[in-house]
């Protein structure tokens, strides 16, 4: 009876331990479940807004592609009225070509036509103004209130009438002329304003070429007194060149007659205080000693003066040296003259020595 007691409670023991090992691994197996389920939870939630994300997306791209095609749509039809544009401006460009080759004709005509009636009224003009010549007046009026008696036509141009009466002649301009000259005469103020413009060119223009042709005239005869200047102090560069040399010549011929004289003048005074004669030899330029004596004195004609002269040779060499300084500063005047006329004249750095 024990023992059964003892089994029973064992047993009751056992029961309760496995009762609360069950409620352990039951708390813990739900508290695993709830860890397990929460991590579960937490990726479908991710997945879940991943997803969304991609829809979203994939919604964004869609509404894109919509639009695009509705823009395709609206493109397509808009390139349709553009063709429909085209051709129409085509056709138009082809209708204006021709309006305005129709307009270029007519402008051609209306040229034309007006061409053809200025020369008729030119020409109708021009008998008009012909055929006035020779008419006369006893009285005529201007509009300004001169009166002329005796008038008669002499001529009618684009600057006026020109008109002979009793007490002379005068020239009618667009504003004195009466009122029926100018309308059957068909003077305009345009006309006249432009005839006078012309007149005055015209005017201009000759003064202009004989303005030219005076100075052409000028030029030439500038010319002309240039080169005869030039010629003339050729001439005079040659004369004086060729009295330059002859007065070199005289007055070296001079000066070698003095330097001979003083030369023979120095060898007898030697010669009379020496026992030894002294000679100037002529060839070499010195003196040499002799032992021979001259019984006599040598003389030379005209060793005091110049043969049919009173004047010395030294006073001729000076006159002749004073002529060749005077020639030699006129001709370096003349050529400075020759050289400012002529740039083509080379001027010599001296005077040549003869």
């Amino acid at each position: 009876m024990a023992d059964d007691s003892s089994g029973i409670i064992t047993m009751l023991v056992g029961v309760i331990v496995l009762v609360f090992v069950a409620l352990g691994f039951t708390v813990i197996a739900d508290l695993n479940w709830k860890q397990w389920f929460e991590t579960n939870n937490r990726g479908l939630a991710a997945e879940k807004d991943a997803l969304q994300r991609r829809i979203n997306r994939k919604e964004i791209e869609i509404q894109q592609h919509h639009h695009r095609e509705a823009l395709i749509e609206t493109h397509r039809e808009q390139g349709e009225e553009l063709q429909d544009l085209k051709a129409q401006l085509t056709a138009a460009g082809a209708e204006a070509k021709l309006l305005v080759q129709m307009i270029e004709d007519e402008k051609e005509t209306i040229t034309f036509l007006q061409k053809e009636k200025d020369a008729y009224r030119l020409q109708y003009r021009e008998h008009a103004r012909a055929a006035a010549v020779g008419k006369t007046y006893p009285l005529l009026s201007t509009r300004l209130g001169k009166k002329y008696t005796g008038v008669r036509i002499l001529e009618v141009n684009q600057l006026g009438v020109a008109i002979s009466h009793d007490h002379g002649a005068a020239r009618l301009g667009y504003r004195d002329m009466p009122d029926d000259w100018r309308q059957n005469f068909m003077f305009t103020a345009r006309e006249v304003a432009k005839a006078k413009l012309e007149d005055q060119r015209r005017v201009a223009q000759q003064s202009r070429k004989m303005e030219e042709r005076n100075r052409v005239i000028r030029n030439w005869q500038k010319n002309q007194s240039k080169m005869s200047e030039i010629a003339s102090l050729r001439t005079k560069i040659a004369s004086v060149s060729m009295q330059l040399s002859s007065s070199r010549t005289e007055a070296r011929i001079a000066r070698n007659k003095v330097r001979y004289q003083e030369n023979l003048r120095l060898s007898r005074t030697y010669a009379r205080s020496s026992y030894s004669y002294r000679r100037y030899n002529d060839s070499t330029g010195g003196y040499y000693t002799s032992s021979y004596r001259p019984r006599y004195r040598i003389t030379s004609s005209g060793s005091k003066s110049v043969p049919g002269s009173l004047e010395t040779w030294e006073q001729r060499a000076v006159r002749y040296e004073r002529m060749v300084a005077s020639y030699e500063a006129k001709l370096v005047n003349l050529r400075a003259r020759l050289s400012s006329l002529d740039p083509s004249y080379d001027l010599p750095e001296r005077v040549p020595a003869n």
